[in-house]
């Protein structure tokens, strides 16, 4: 069996997973590292990937908990309920397979929902830098038509019936997400196309986090509305979400830092 530590290392590292997916392998490190460890693991995984909720929440899961492997393990179990958000997503927006979808970078929460929905066509933005669009449309086209568009030319034109988006936050004001999102939903909000973002309950968080690269910010406004374990909820409903989530606050210090070391 791996090395707990390495595996949190290599986790903090890691630029090509999702946020839930690296902070179930690091609840699962985290679970077998000596206790006095464990908040030296976390402030790696956190300055690792500041922009991602799922790991502030393991994390303040992890130190509210009587022992810290009862956290992370109790951590693993909520997971479940961001799958649900998709099958709730699914259920209130029945119409989507005859619709055309536009989305940005991998999610793993958007490629489940095109498994459930089997919308028309998707349209996968190449998703520069990094251009993990190619590797969301190999997903997607098990069960869809799928193409992918240059990000300029998706922006531009917003060719579909709805965007639907990932998460790697949910926080009061805003969604993270990767860079170029912003400047979709602003296009698709000026031609009356609805965007949503399929987050799960592992995304809110009551903490306006740090914004690394290559994510960004985009204001809940944009949004039509943000998937939730409960339904699409409204953005103001999204930022109430997001502020019944606050962090543990041991974390507060390495927070403020992280803030100000992005400006």
């Amino acid at each position: 069996m791996d090395d707990p530590w390495a595996i949190v290392e290599r986790a903090a590292s890691n630029r090509s997973s999702g946020a839930a997916a690296l902070a179930r392998t690091a609840a699962d490190a985290l679970a077998r590292l000596s206790d006095d460890r464990v908040m030296p693991a976390l402030e790696v995984l956190l300055r690792g990937h500041p922009s991602m909720a799922p790991l502030w929440r393991l994390a303040s899961e992890v130190l509210s908990a009587p022992e810290p492997h009862l956290g992370a393990l109790e951590f693993v179990v909520s997971l479940q309920w961001d799958r649900v958000a998709v099958e709730a997503f699914t259920e209130a927006y029945p119409g989507l397979s005859a619709h055309n979808v536009i989305t940005i970078s991998y999610s793993s929460s958007v490629i489940e929902l095109i498994e459930r929905a089997r919308p028309k066509t998707v349209i996968c933005m190449r998703s520069e830098p990094g251009g993990e669009g190619a590797r969301a449309a190999e997903a997607m086209s098990r069960w869809t038509n799928v193409l992918v568009m240059e990000d300029e030319d998706a922006i531009t034109n917003v060719p579909g019936d709805a965007v639907i988006v990932g998460a790697d936050a949910v926080t009061p004001h805003a969604v993270i997400n990767k860079v170029k999102t912003r400047g979709l939903t602003k296009a698709a909000s000026v031609r009356k196309v609805p965007t949503y973002a399929v987050a799960g309950e592992s995304k809110f968080i009551g903490e306006e986090l740090p914004v690394a690269d290559p994510f960004e910010a985009t204001p809940l406004e944009l949004f039509v509305g943000v998937a939730g374990a409960d339904g699409i909820l409204d953005p103001q409903a999204a930022g109430e979400r997001a502020r019944a989530r606050p962090i543990h606050r041991s974390l507060r210090r390495l927070l403020d830092e992280l803030r100000k070391s992005r400006g």
